[in-house]
């Protein structure tokens, strides 16, 4: 995401051709003629105009530009969700990052580290989306009803058994008492997703309003809000990925 993008920015301005040839005509000059300070000057120019390019609104655009053209990245996650309730979350969200990116480019705020927020946001959005998918794929396979009634018949079946029929019943009710553990599990980590997502909605709704105040009042220090808040955003969405990706429920738990 953002740091990816860092480095793509300072690999574009260490071998933008503009910033190498100049440098290296005076400093292959200083070389042809001895004169070493004219060699240190082409070094000096070269940093000078890796620094600028760098710092330039206009290269870093590009970047994001090119992350977002990559042909390398995944089909749209809209295309791989099926839960009704998380396609409007993710539609909701995605909704509001863009609102927020017109609203900015519509403000007198600089543009570019805001908007690296927001890339690296949507990024994080589609990867929590995706996983949320993949419980609810899960849970549409399960009836739940079903299996409490196997656990019922298992356990009527164990008393008075025979010895090794009652271990085998046994291990089958232990199975199956894991499996209804693991499907709670994932039920409430579901269910904490949509809790979650919905602040997550309304909390880029509250930012899209403090860019749109910026643009009617003074806007001294929005930047710096704006961005923090996007980066809270974002953080509170990676916890909530990191929680879909851990163990719905220890083995025998």
């Amino acid at each position: 995401a953002r740091d990816d993008q860092i480095k793509a920015l300072a690999v574009r301005s260490l071998t933008k051709p503009l910033n190498l040839l100049p440098a290296a005509a005076v400093a292959g000059l200083g070389l042809a003629l001895e004169l070493w300070w004219l060699v240190l000057a082409g070094l000096i120019v070269y940093v000078v105009l890796v620094v600028t390019t760098f710092r330039n609104p206009a290269e870093a655009r590009k970047v994001m530009a090119g992350a977002r053209e990559d042909g390398a990245r995944p089909p749209a996650p809209a295309d791989a969700l099926r839960d009704p309730a998380i396609v409007s979350r993710y539609q909701e969200a995605v909704g509001e990052e863009r609102l927020i990116r017109d609203a900015v480019r519509a403000s007198p705020m600089p543009v570019d580290d805001v908007e690296a927020e927001l890339v690296g946001l949507k990024d994080e959005l589609e990867a929590l989306c995706l996983r949320a998918q993949r419980i609810s794929d899960y849970l549409a396979t399960i009836d739940t009803g079903e299996l409490r009634r196997r656990r019922i018949e298992v356990r009527r079946r164990k008393d008075g058994a025979p010895i090794e029929l009652a271990q085998t019943l046994a291990r089958t009710e232990s199975a199956l008492d894991d499996q209804l553990a693991t499907v709670d599990s994932l039920a409430r980590q579901l269910e904490r997703f949509h809790a979650e997502s919905l602040g997550v909605v309304s909390t880029l709704g509250a930012i899209r309003g403090q860019v749109v105040r910026a643009s009617v009042a003074d806007s001294s220090g929005a930047e710096r809000r704006v961005r923090d808040q996007l980066g809270d955003a974002r953080q509170l969405v990676r916890v909530l990925t990191d929680e879909l990706e851990a163990p719905a429920v220890e083995p025998g738990g």
